[in-house]
Order: C-alpha cells, then sequence, then structure tokens
C-alpha cells in the first residue's frame, strides 16, 4: 500500500511539474545589450546577434522579432547557427527570416549543428536558401569590409577551435587550425560566427587566438536555470555549467565573446526562469 501511494505521489508531482513547466514557457524575449571598447574601433559599429532560433515565430512571419530588429538600428545582423532544428522539413520560417532581417541591414550567417543535420537529413543546402534570400553564408570562410569606414573582417565557421594549447593533445583540426590561423591574421577588426562556444570559455580559446570579438550560442542559456544552483545544463559543458551566456574577456583583455541564450528551442524540455534573447553588441572606440 505505501508503495502504491509513492508512485501515484511521483506520478501527481511529475503531472503538476510538467503542467508548470508549460506555463512556464516563454512566449516573448528579451533584448539584450552589451558595449565592447576596442583600439582598433575608429566608430561605433551595432550589431544585433541572432542565434538558435530554431525555426521559432514571433508572431505572424516573425513580425515582432523584426521589429525588435529594426528598432536596434543595426549597422549588420549575425546569425550565428541553428535557425532550425535538425528534424524540420519546413524551414520557410528561418528563409523568411533571412529575407526579412536583409531589408534592415546585412546579414551574416554560419552553420550550426543543428542546421548541418537538418541538410544531411533531407538533402540540402540551407546555405544557399539563406544566400538567396540574402544572407552572406560563412562556412570556413572571411570576408573584409567596411561599415562607417571601419575596416572589419567578418568571418564564420562551425566547429570547437582549439588553439595551439591543445595541438600536442591530438584535439587540434587541421581544417580549423589552419582557417582560424589565417581569419586572425589582419590588422582589422576581426569578428568571428561559432555556433560552439566551449573551447572559447573552457579550453583557453580566448587565450590562442588572437580574435577581437566572437559571436556564439548553443547553449541555450542552460535551458532550466534554478535559484541558487544556477543554469542546469548546456550541450558540451555538462550539468550545472556556470558560462552559458554573456560577455567573456580574455585574461589579456584582447579577445572577447558574446555568447547567446538564443531564441528558439530543440528539445522538449522547455525554458525556465532563461528568457530567450536578442542581443545587440555595440563596439566603440577605446
Amino acid at each position: 500500500m505505501k508503495k502504491t501511494m509513492k508512485i501515484i505521489i511521483i506520478v501527481l508531482l511529475s503531472v503538476l511539474f510538467i503542467y508548470v513547466c508549460l506555463l512556464c514557457k516563454p512566449k516573448t524575449f528579451t533584448t539584450t545589450n552589451y558595449v565592447l571598447t576596442s583600439v582598433k574601433a575608429t566608430v561605433p559599429i551595432r550589431i544585433a546577434h541572432l542565434s538558435d532560433v530554431h525555426n521559432r515565430e514571433y508572431g505572424k512571419d516573425n513580425q515582432g522579432l523584426i521589429e525588435a530588429v529594426a528598432a536596434a538600428d543595426p549597422d549588420a545582423i549575425f546569425i550565428t547557427g541553428d535557425s532550425v532544428s535538425s528534424k524540420d522539413e519546413d524551414v520557410t520560417p528561418a528563409v523568411s527570416l533571412v529575407e526579412r532581417l536583409a531589408k534592415i541591414a546585412p546579414v551574416f550567417f554560419s552553420y550550426g549543428n543543428h542546421d548541418l543535420n537538418n541538410d544531411a537529413l533531407y538533402n540540402r543546402n540551407l546555405g544557399d536558401m539563406f544566400e538567396e534570400a540574402g544572407a552572406t553564408v560563412l562556412d570556413f570562410e572571411y570576408e573584409d569590409i567596411e561599415i562607417k569606414n571601419q575596416k572589419i573582417r567578418i568571418g564564420g565557421f562551425y566547429g570547437f577551435g582549439f588553439g595551439k594549447s591543445y595541438i600536442e593533445t591530438g584535439d587540434v583540426k587541421p581544417e580549423e587550425y589552419n582557417f582560424l590561423k589565417d581569419f586572425q591574421d589582419t590588422a582589422r577588426y576581426t569578428m568571428l560566427l561559432a555556433h560552439l562556444p566551449v573551447v572559447w570559455l573552457e579550453y583557453n580559446g580566448l587565450e590562442d587566438w588572437d580574435i577581437d570579438c566572437i559571436f556564439s550560442g548553443h547553449s541555450h542559456g542552460g535551458q532550466i536555470v534554478l535559484p541558487i544552483l544556477g543554469p542546469v545544463i548546456a550541450p558540451d559543458q555538462g550539468w550545472f555549467p556556470d558560462r552559458v551566456s554573456g560577455h567573456f574577456t580574455a585574461e589579456t583583455g584582447k579577445t572577447q565573446v558574446i555568447v547567446s541564450r538564443g531564441l528558439g528551442d530543440s528539445v522538449k524540455v522547455p525554458r525556465i526562469n532563461n528568457e530567450p534573447e536578442l542581443v545587440v553588441v555595440d563596439v566603440v572606440p577605446e
């Protein structure tokens, strides 16, 4: 009898927890602002950073998100991967979002793991679709551009980005290493779109590379954020990670990374105490 009562109580608590989780699922997003200073910056430049949208829409045809980006008045828009989820057969919302964003400012996109999985599953190329919609796709590529006469190098790649500290361990992938080594070899202000943040935060990436600013996502802010304990889990960072969103700086003060909580979800577990976010970054002269 006691065992039966325990089972009933567990089931009831589980149902209650699921119900509360569904009520807590965010229906809106917030806008988070960061200010980065650099001796290389000659004029203020504003970037709107979107990550991990996962085909989600805020309002009809993403009107709510479009209005928020337009209100930020960015000089460029970065999308750092996972615009769709792996099994999304219909990617119309993501393509439409890129098309509408491109009317606000130049859009730069780099791949995330879900985008690549989606390509493989449906035998298509999201990069080509986004380029047709008006984006510049950076897949182990970079472009030298000017914004307000400020010389900038913008690059993008999907990978961990282990640097010189890990050459002897065998973790360094030649394609990633050679791309980043070439990318950083410039006097321009460098901005890198890199979906995976773990190496920059946990494996000396901020110290190993001479890159001014890195834009990442992937961690979803820890998905569930508990009082006192903080974020619960993040991909590649495990249980109760301590750095899953925010602005982080290398010990040298040189390299900075912005990790977005993202705007969508790829798992059935809802966000709790973890509102989706649009990130706006101002790079200003030091």
